[in-house]
């Protein structure tokens, strides 16, 4: 039997492990892109990182996070595909 381990306001699309398991991303229909660290939780998993997607018409149809861990790209209803870091002030790559 699941248990809920985080609640938002909003729906909830588009979530996926980091390769290694250690963290988890998701978005939400709220404009929201939340990174979890899967190995920091007990009961509830509390968000490592919350990012403002940008360019959104409806929701973020699509996310996954760079193997590397320090990048996240995702989609939305437009005609763009954005990449943000979520490591600090990480550069961005050419």
């Amino acid at each position: 039997k699941g248990r809920t381990v985080a609640a938002f306001g909003c729906r909830v699309y588009g979530g996926r492990h980091s390769v290694d398991g250690k963290f988890y991303v998701c978005s939400t229909q709220g404009k929201q892109i939340v990174v979890f660290d899967s190995e920091r939780h007990n009961r509830l998993l509390l968000p490592s990182k919350v990012i403002e997607a940008r360019h959104i018409r409806w929701t973020i149809t699509d996310v996954d996070m760079t193997p590397c861990r320090k990048f996240v790209c995702y989609s939305t209803m437009t005609s763009a595909v954005s990449l943000t870091n979520i490591i600090g002030d990480c550069e961005l790559p050419d």
